[in-house]
């Protein structure tokens, strides 16, 4: 459920802030394609469009080739080869590919066939230098952007590794660009801060919602502009060893956003729907697929049981996930989806929720007016970072955790 908040929405940030602080900000608990299987309606300007969960209609179906031909990584050999850490990925105008590897703490170039280029970087904070690079996108002008979360810093950088400018991000309490979704046309980066909407003194047992307030953040100009007030993730407030507690529940329905243009796509993932916002903050579009949620099972909550436990750092951490496992009740279903993703072609891409813990592996697609097309599958283990017109690209670990950056050829 949305914030109704429309008049915040064209508040100056000054007055958000006010708002953050006072804790006045409350939670609440062109015409598209017609097809036979598909209800376009429009209510208050708002394009309401309603699927059911169908195949491929009116074109073949996309698909990505399991094998892939790019392929860069190795186990032992050249530094310039061997990855740790990767948090971004990206394809470049001429067939390059970029990649932030924070173990080395460089930005590096590959041709278009894996052969390293350069790099540009080290650990360090200087000018060109990185304590933790959290992202990298392209950006507008043929440009690149890394985001230094330790540092609150932005660098930019030329496509072919040339240090640009440097500028501070949002030095607020609070403040944090998501780091998965790619900027705006215009350059603006999408950012948010989480204002807490319940006091845990006072807050009865049971789920509770913060609500996150999104803005457009410009490094040119360092001005923030709202965007939306929307609820986050559910919060279930619970008694720990005797002391209330907030915990986060097993298969929690987390938001996933993504930017195309100047359009935010913003995913609840509590239902399948996904509504997109105008730079102003007006919702535009509300994209909805007529598909029932997955039942979380006994054997699913004690997959994902087993999983914590292996991925305990000790013996005490795993009695303590033990002893605590029935704390949080799980919900009825899995969450709707796992992640968003915006194509080359701005198509919508929408991953399903991984019930096993094996990665985002099936996409379900929209084209640019949202109209279901279909679904497509990307190779398991692969951490998707960025889809073009004929190519998915992203990082798949081998059986040691061996980092790869792999580009498999997708067929439109």
């Amino acid at each position: 459920m949305d914030i109704p908040v429309p008049r915040v929405l064209a508040c100056p940030f000054r007055v958000i802030v006010s708002l953050l602080i006072s804790g006045l900000v409350a939670a609440c608990t062109g015409a598209a394609p017609q097809h036979a299987l598909q209800t376009v309606r429009d209510s208050a300007g708002i394009t309401i469009m309603e699927d059911r969960d169908t195949n491929w209609a009116t074109t073949a179906a996309w698909h990505v080739d399991t094998t892939p031909m790019v392929s860069i990584g190795v186990v032992e050999g050249p530094a310039e080869y061997r990855f740790s850490g990767i948090s971004g990925v990206v394809g470049l105008p001429k067939g390059e590919i970029a990649v932030a590897d924070n173990g080395s703490g460089q930005v590096r170039f590959y041709d278009a066939n894996g052969r390293f280029v350069k790099a540009i970087g080290r650990h360090g904070e200087g000018p060109g230098e990185f304590r933790f690079m959290s992202y990298l996108h392209r950006y507008p002008g043929d440009s690149l952007i890394v985001w230094d979360f330790p540092q609150r810093r932005i660098t930019i950088l030329s496509d072919d590794g040339a240090l640009g400018r440097v500028v501070p991000g949002p030095d607020l309490p609070g403040f944090y660009f998501m780091v998965n979704v790619e900027p705006f046309a215009d350059g603006a980066l999408l950012g948010s801060i989480t204002a807490p909407s319940f006091d845990l003194g006072s807050a009865a047992p049971g789920f509770h919602r913060d609500t996150t307030l999104y803005f457009r953040y410009d490094p040119g100009t360092h001005t923030l502009d709202t965007l939306a007030a929307l609820l986050g993730s559910a919060e279930y407030v619970g008694t720990r060893d005797g002391r209330k507690a907030v915990m986060t529940p097993p298969f929690n329905a987390e938001p996933v956003l993504a930017v195309s243009d100047s359009m935010m796509f913003f995913g609840p993932a509590t239902a399948f729907a996904i509504r997109s916002y105008r730079e102003t903050g007006a919702l535009a579009r509300v994209v909805r697929l007529d598909r029932p949620g997955t039942p979380v099972t006994d054997q699913l909550i004690e997959t994902a049981l087993q999983r914590r436990l292996a991925n305990a750092r000790n013996d005490n951490a795993r009695r303590q996930i033990e002893a605590h496992k029935d704390d949080v009740p799980s919900p009825k279903t899995l969450p709707a989806y796992g992640a968003l993703m915006v194509d080359a072609d701005t198509d919508l891409w929408v991953a399903q929720y991984p019930t096993h813990g094996e990665g985002l592996s099936t996409w379900t697609v929209f084209d640019p007016t949202g109209h279901l097309l279909g679904e497509v599958a990307t190779p398991p283990r692969l951490d998707v970072y960025d889809i073009g017109s004929d190519y998915v690209l992203g990082v798949r670990q081998d059986s040691l955790d061996v980092e790869h950056v792999v580009m498999y050829t997708l067929v439109k």
